[in-house]
């Protein structure tokens, strides 16, 4: 019996080759897998120590007062305005509505508004100095709000519950 050399060399380098692309396809696995692990993990960390290392109960601000005589209220209905204090995830609830927590990220000295039925932000400027500032005499160029577990439409009052924040009081 003789053996036919030239399928045995084609045999030996069509297997060598399948060898070869299954330990390139399952170290691509691999790698991929170990990247969303990391990624999984620096996302649980940063919400762990961002997001909610500090809860801050917002207080009520009553606009009629002297001390708030710029309207600054919460909750936010009419013509009112609302200033946050810290940078963080804002809890809040929509029309009265204490069944369902709608959130936003957003930054210290934004100010938050309801426009035709819309929740919408400015942030703030930077004056000359390099403070920030909130200009509060225009209330038209606002920008429509992201909001999370709730839909930005039909607002009539937003009243704000807690801020998670890595800040400290």
């Amino acid at each position: 019996m003789k053996l036919n050399n030239k399928g045995f060399a084609i045999t030996g380098i069509l297997y060598t080759v399948l060898i070869l692309f299954l330990l390139l396809l399952s170290s691509l696995l691999l790698m991929l897998t170990t990247r969303i692990n990391r990624l999984i993990k620096l996302t649980d960390s940063i919400n762990k120590e961002v997001e909610n290392n500090n809860v801050i109960d917002i207080e009520n601000y009553d606009s009629t007062s002297a001390e708030n005589e710029n309207k600054i209220s919460n909750p936010i209905d009419g013509t009112k305005y609302f200033i946050t204090s810290y940078r963080g995830k804002y809890e809040f609830n929509i029309n009265d509505n204490n069944t369902n927590t709608c959130y936003s990220y957003l930054p210290e000295n934004t100010l938050l508004s309801i426009s035709d039925g819309i929740l919408k932000y400015k942030l703030p400027t930077l004056d000359e100095s390099g403070n920030y500032v909130v200009d509060t005499s225009n209330l038209t160029d606002l920008t429509d709000l992201i909001i999370f577990d709730c839909q930005n439409q039909n607002i009539n009052k937003v009243n704000f519950t807690k801020v998670y924040t890595s800040m400290k009081d």
